[in-house]
């Protein structure tokens, strides 16, 4: 589209010349005054002529900006390219954020997963390995929290459905979940058996009440993620 009216452009300038042009070659040598007033004209498009094509060849030639990735987790390369720090955060970490520490990097989701018909909730953590090689993440579920501003503390779910041992079980059940170098994980919760899941956690018994601003996700033991708190506004 850009290229069609570039070339409408270039054509209008051309044909505006052209017919000048014509006009001044076919006027009698009497009428000197009107033969100049054209040739003037004529070199006034010319110039504009001109003046567009340097415009437009300037145009073409800027290089189109690309849009930010809105992903939930960063970049990997960016990821990559940042130096792993020597020490966990001792403050609270807006959801959203990476934490990046041992080799790792790990995201929590600024959504939370809920399930109206178990009136549970869960959350979704973005777990990357940063080096090369497997590595093995260890957690349990007990490893984290929740509690919210208000200073309510949200119990695990022990529900888990019809079907299988109920969550309680599977509390300080320890996972041995296995990640390749450079690639990702999504460990999360919310589903009624994500408990038992290797790259899943528990879940937390609701509701949240309207009069929250926020929830405080504690991690201690996740991995190499202890004492770390993550905020997550609702």
């Amino acid at each position: 589209m850009k290229n069609q009216m570039t070339r409408n452009k270039r054509f209008i300038v051309f044909i505006l010349t052209a017919v000048l042009a014509i006009a001044l070659s076919s006027c009698s040598p009497v009428n000197e005054d009107y033969s100049q007033e054209l040739q003037n004209q004529v070199s006034a498009l010319q110039t504009q002529n001109a003046l567009l094509q340097e415009n437009l060849n300037s145009q073409e030639n800027q290089e189109e900006v690309p849009e930010p990735p809105t992903n939930e987790e960063p970049d990997a390369a960016l990821l990559l390219q940042t130096p792993t720090p020597e020490f966990l955060p001792t403050e609270p970490v807006p959801a959203g954020e990476p934490i990046v520490y041992d080799g790792w990097s790990m995201t929590v989701s600024k959504e939370i997963n809920i399930n109206s018909r178990y009136k549970t909730w869960g959350i979704t953590v973005y777990l990357r390995n940063l080096g090369e090689t497997n590595r093995i993440f260890r957690f349990t579920n007990a490893a984290v929290t929740a509690s919210d501003n208000l200073g309510n503390i949200y119990e695990p779910s022990s529900d888990c459905g019809a079907y299988c041992t109920p969550c309680e079980d599977a509390y300080h059940l320890v996972k041995n979940l296995e990640i390749k170098g450079l690639e990702r994980e999504i460990i999360e919760s919310g589903e009624i058996n994500s408990c038992w899941f290797e790259e899943g956690l528990g879940s937390f018994e609701g509701p949240i009440p309207l009069e929250a601003e926020y929830l405080i996700i504690h991690f201690d033991g996740f991995g190499p993620f202890t004492n770390v708190d993550v905020i997550i506004d609702l």
